[in-house]
């Protein structure tokens, strides 16, 4: 109701009266920062598929095409080895908060979350646990595609504490992102 009343020109909920050139162009402002930051989400993640067409082997990552014309090129040198890590929760961390409501909370908390499942991930690629993770997904997945490749990523799969260090700066990046675009803020005419 609020915005409604703002947006005509009139008094927010707290009395102040909110002249409407002012919530035009922070809804306005807004929505330019979330393009923004879909964009570079985005862009983020397509550097990622990059890296799996032309630098890894054929087939390593299962919904990502091999493509052999493009295998082999090297073209991201020793950064290939963790951006997937970085990329990761970086890029879908931005996409989240974006979708969630407006509050530093609900979109921290997003950053934070795309970290705890990359490490969760990285962590069930250490010997004395991914034996067992494989078996638990097994018996839950039975002989399926799915099953198949979930229980080959942590069984082939290794641990590094350089993945866990990109994971956590990837997240750290977008949760600095947000603050810088302002995304996470005062929305004192969004309530």
């Amino acid at each position: 109701m609020s915005a409604l009343i703002a947006l005509k020109g009139g008094s927010s909920q707290r009395g102040e009266t909110v002249p409407m050139y002012e919530c035009i162009g922070s809804e306005r402002k807004s929505a330019v920062q979330a393009i923004a930051l879909v964009c570079m989400a985005w862009l983020a993640l397509s550097a990622g598929v990059l890296l799996y067409l032309v630098d890894r082997p054929a087939g390593v990552a299962w919904l990502i095409p091999a493509l052999p014309a493009l295998q082999g090129m090297g073209l991201f040198g020793s950064v290939g080895a963790w951006l997937p890590s970085f990329v990761h929760p970086f890029g879908f961390g931005l996409l989240t908060a974006v979708a969630l409501p407006a509050g530093a909370i609900w979109r921290y908390g997003a950053c934070l979350g795309w970290f705890v499942v990359n490490a969760a991930f990285e962590f069930g690629q250490l010997p004395q646990w991914a034996p067992r993770l494989a078996d638990a997904i097994h018996a839950l997945f039975g002989p399926s595609p799915v099953g198949e490749r979930l229980a080959w990523y942590f069984l082939r799969g290794s641990f590094g504490l350089d993945d866990l260090a990109a994971a956590a700066g990837g997240a750290l990046c977008a949760a600095l992102l947000l603050r810088l675009t302002g995304a996470i803020g005062d929305d004192r005419h969004a309530r």
